[in-house]
């Protein structure tokens, strides 16, 4: 398990670091082009869910998703994993998404090339709606069998996130919000958030599990 994680977080490092530096030399690569006007096609037709679906990962809703979450667990006596879900979102939201931005500083998608269907403000590389849905759905499954020890509901509650994940990484190219290699950079984002906050959670869980057990 130890050299599954360190390889994910090497590679999902490796991809970050490489398709940030490519993103900095070019506003959007041609095949960026081809996928935006391809989901485009389809307007009308997945635009309401689309939008749902970005709404809800939008800042407000986000901060909603992830304080209620982390109240409930700690209100569950699961201390380590309220921590991590609270400190894992901002770190990925408050810092690394905001710096990467800076860095790259490559230019929103324009009306001129596709349908900008949603307002959206700041730097378009890496996007921080598909960052925070890898970070947060993702650690929630993972903390899934260990929340419940019924395996259909677990098996159903991971393939709702995992489609959840998949379709905010969607929604943001088809709303002209960001380009493929943006929401690429946010799901490498995510994916190194991810494990970095698993990697911590393996390690110190059987320290809280002591605590817990003298208290």
């Amino acid at each position: 398990m130890k050299r599954l994680q360190i390889g994910l977080l090497s590679s999902c490092g490796s991809a970050l670091a490489t398709l940030s530096c490519l993103a900095s030399r070019s506003p959007y690569f041609p095949i960026d082009l081809k996928v935006s006007l391809w989901l485009q096609r389809f307007d009308g037709l997945l635009f309401p869910a689309m939008h749902a679906v970005s709404l809800i990962s939008s800042p407000i809703p986000a901060t909603v998703i992830v304080v209620s979450l982390a109240v409930w667990l700690g209100k569950s006596n699961r201390r380590l994993e309220a921590i991590l879900t609270a400190s894992s979102n901002a770190v990925s939201s408050l810092a690394f998404v905001p710096a990467i931005k800076l860095l790259v500083s490559r230019p929103r998608p324009t009306a001129d090339l596709v349908q900008v269907m949603t307002a959206n403000n700041g730097d378009s590389f890496p996007s921080g709606h598909t960052a925070y849905a890898v970070v947060c759905y993702g650690f929630l499954c993972y903390l899934l069998p260990s929340l419940t020890g019924n395996k259909a509901v677990i098996r159903t509650l991971r393939a709702l996130l995992i489609v959840l994940i998949g379709l905010t990484f969607i929604s943001r190219i088809y709303l002209g919000a960001h380009w493929l290699s943006d929401a690429l950079g946010g799901l490498f984002l995510g994916g190194l958030v991810l494990t970095g906050t698993v990697i911590i959670y393996c390690h110190y869980r059987p320290r809280f599990s002591e605590r817990g057990q003298n208290a």
